[in-house]
C-alpha cells in the first residue's frame, strides 16, 4: 500500500500547492501548479516532478520515505521571484492537511534541498525544492 500512496501523496501535494491563495498571488493566480505545464506555457508556474519511494518499514507496521523535487520557473529577470515561489511551497507543506487514503499517516513532509539556476534560455530561472516525505500504515 505505502508504494501506491506515492501516487496519492503527490496528488495531495499538487492540490495543497495548487489552491494555495498567497502562492497564487505570487504566480499571478492559482490553477498554475502541474505534473507537466501545457507547451509554450508562460512563467511563473510550479511543477512536480521527479519522485521516489523507499520502504521504511518496522516492527510495528509498513512506513515509506517519498521524495518529491518541485520546480519553480520565472522569468521575472531576477532569482528573487523564483526563491520566493520555492519558499511559499516549503511553508505549504511544512504542516501540510494533506488527506491521505485509509490508515496512512503523514509523519512529516521537510525540506532537503533548494537551488535555483539560469536555464540555458538566457531568460528563465528554474528552481527546484526538494522535499521528503515520511508515512506509516
Amino acid at each position: 500500500m505505502t508504494i501506491a500512496l506515492s501516487a496519492a501523496l503527490h496528488q495531495g501535494i499538487l492540490g495543497a500547492l495548487d489552491t494555495d491563495p498567497a502562492l497564487g498571488v505570487i504566480l499571478g493566480a492559482t490553477g498554475r501548479v502541474f505534473d507537466r505545464a501545457p507547451d509554450d506555457y508562460a512563467p511563473p508556474y510550479v511543477t512536480i516532478n521527479e519522485a521516489s519511494f523507499k520502504a521504511d518499514d518496522n516492527s510495528t507496521g509498513f512506513g515509506g520515505e517519498h521524495l518529491f523535487d518541485i520546480h519553480a520557473w520565472s522569468r521575472s529577470g531576477s532569482r528573487g521571484e523564483a526563491w520566493s515561489i520555492l519558499d511559499r511551497c516549503e511553508r505549504i507543506l511544512r504542516d501540510p492537511a494533506l488527506t491521505l487514503e485509509g490508515s496512512v499517516r503523514l509523519i512529516y513532509c521537510r525540506r532537503l534541498s533548494a537551488f535555483v539556476t539560469l536555464d540555458p534560455d538566457g531568460e528563465t530561472f528554474h528552481g527546484v525544492l526538494t522535499v521528503r516525505v515520511l508515512t506509516e500504515e
